[in-house]
């Protein structure tokens, strides 16, 4: 046995026994990458046709060469970060973390972790999402560490379980720390045992009301009383996802009103200040026809209107607003302001359609309504986004989608099966499609092609049903679906065993 060999054996020893580990994460699609090999490799090509460095003018250097060495080093760096600095295996042990990476191991134990940073995007392929990718960093009195976890799309998400493993554990050890009088720090902020610390500003833990993810991307404090939170930081900073879950477990619970704020979409600045600009030079200019024509001229009358026109748009743009709360939605327009309690939603619609020209993404519009019961007048979100989705209207759309399944759970029980989509119904033993019937014990494979969405019989070819994804209820009938199939897959599997 080589030295190396001991080594690691001696570095596992102190961390326990494995509890959970990961494979390495699957490959990036082939295409995205490819951006970075071309810089890399027109870079060096660049580089290589200037000829040999003493031959080299100040203008040549300055014009050809280092421009191409730049892009070539930025091509090289990116590649290593994707290809090789993040490829490690992580195992999680009782007492600490193991990576491994070509052969090398890197072993951590958890009262080591001085900081963790988790960061979080989408893998597309194709303008289809691919893979939910995070990030992870460990930072110890010595080193960093930086591994990729990715879950391909519509895989189970066992990355995900495998961070919560983690942070869990992390958090026991920072629950313990502060017990002892010492202090969690982050960029700009600290958690003491009994206090909040940003700069100037301390809050004590029993002015604080809660803390929770706010605005999708940010993790935000609450104080008691408040709808708005009195301190936010991105959920990818040092440090944070840890007070989170130090926090969480730590404050109480208050349910007042709608709750507290989760998420907000502003006015669109960038349009609004566009159609007041033009307001502004219609007015003008029909101020100066005016001057001129000694009167009202058609053309002044046609400048005056449209720059109304203009300035009611401006307004209409910079009072458009959405807030997101715990238990409910308010939304502002120019007619005023509207709200809506999750508990008087009885169905939705969501509908996601991609702008693109010549197969160049431009935006994408989103839309969701939510229609109250008994028979409401719809309550409507429509938003543009330059990405292709929006995590915090997504997220929105699952948890409602999620409480209408339940709710339609609990009606199967007393009425045998509940219509889905049409003449698509749902049953405990499957699914019922005009004179078609798909046993869940038999396999129930599906998939999403645009804004359709098929049901295949496992080793059939030929779908046994098509649904329109953007149809009143689809998601909270999907969700239903997915749980009775697996109940169904399960008892199987456990008169299996006995």
């Amino acid at each position: 046995m080589s030295s190396d060999q001991v080594t690691d054996k001696d570095q596992l020893a102190r961390l326990g026994e494995a509890v959970s580990s990961l494979p390495l994460a699957p490959s990036p699609p082939a295409l995205h990458s490819a951006g970075h090999f071309a810089a890399f490799g027109l870079g060096t090509l660049g580089v290589l046709n200037a000829g040999s460095p003493g031959d080299y003018s100040l203008k040549l250097f300055l014009v050809w060469v280092l421009p191409c060495l730049l892009l070539a080093i930025f091509g090289g760096v990116k590649l290593y970060r994707e290809i090789v600095a993040t490829n490690w295996t992580p195992t999680l042990h009782e007492r600490g973390i193991a990576l491994r990476r070509f052969g090398k191991l890197k072993a951590i134990g958890f009262n080591e972790v001085r900081q963790i940073s988790i960061r979080r995007r989408d893998v597309f392929d194709r303008q289809e999402l691919y893979a939910r990718q995070r990030d992870v960093t460990l930072r110890t009195d010595s080193e960093k560490l930086v591994f990729r976890l990715r879950t391909l799309d519509g895989q189970p998400d066992e990355p995900g379980a495998f961070l919560e493993e983690l942070r869990t554990a992390l958090a026991e050890i920072a629950e313990r720390r502060l017990r002892k009088g010492k202090v969690i720090e982050g960029n700009g902020w600290r958690l003491s045992g009994d206090a909040f610390k940003a700069g100037s500003l301390e809050v004590p833990f029993d002015q604080v009301a809660g803390a929770d993810l706010f605005g999708g991307d940010r993790v935000g404090l609450w104080k008691l009383g408040e709808e708005r939170p009195f301190f936010t930081i991105p959920a990818s900073s040092p440090n944070v996802m840890l007070v989170l879950d130090v926090l969480a477990s730590r404050l109480p619970t208050h349910a007042l009103g709608l709750g507290r704020v989760q998420f907000e979409k502003r006015p669109h600045w960038l349009p609004a200040g566009l159609a007041g600009l033009i307001a502004v030079f219609s007015f003008y200019s029909a101020y100066q026809l005016m001057s001129l024509d000694a009167g009202v001229s058609p053309t002044a009358l046609f400048q005056a209107g449209a720059g109304f026109l203009s300035a009611l748009g401006a307004y209409a743009l910079a009072a458009a607003g959405v807030r997101c709360y715990e238990r409910g939605l308010v939304k502002y327009s120019v007619l005023g302001r509207r709200e809506i309690q999750f508990a008087e939603v009885g169905g939705l619609t969501y509908r996601a359609s991609l702008r693109a020209f010549k197969g160049i993404h431009l935006f994408t519009s989103l839309t969701l309504i939510l229609f109250r019961r008994p028979e409401g007048r719809p309550f409507r979100i429509d938003l543009q986004t330059r990405r292709k989705g929006d995590r915090d209207l997504e997220g929105l759309r699952d948890h409602l989608a999620d409480r209408l399944a339940n709710e339609a759970y609990e009606r199967l029980e007393q009425e045998g099966e509940i219509r889905w989509i049409d003449d698509v119904w749902l049953t405990p033993q499957g699914v019922r499609y005009a004179d078609k019937f798909l046993h869940f014990t038999q396999g129930v494979l599906y998939s999403f092609e645009e804004s359709d969405f098929y049901l295949y019989r496992k080793g059939g070819g030929k779908p046994v049903a098509r649904m329109p994804a953007d149809a009143p209820n689809f998601f909270a009938g999907f969700l239903l679906m997915d749980r009775l199939a697996a109940e169904a897959q399960g008892s199987v599997e456990a008169r299996e065993g006995s």
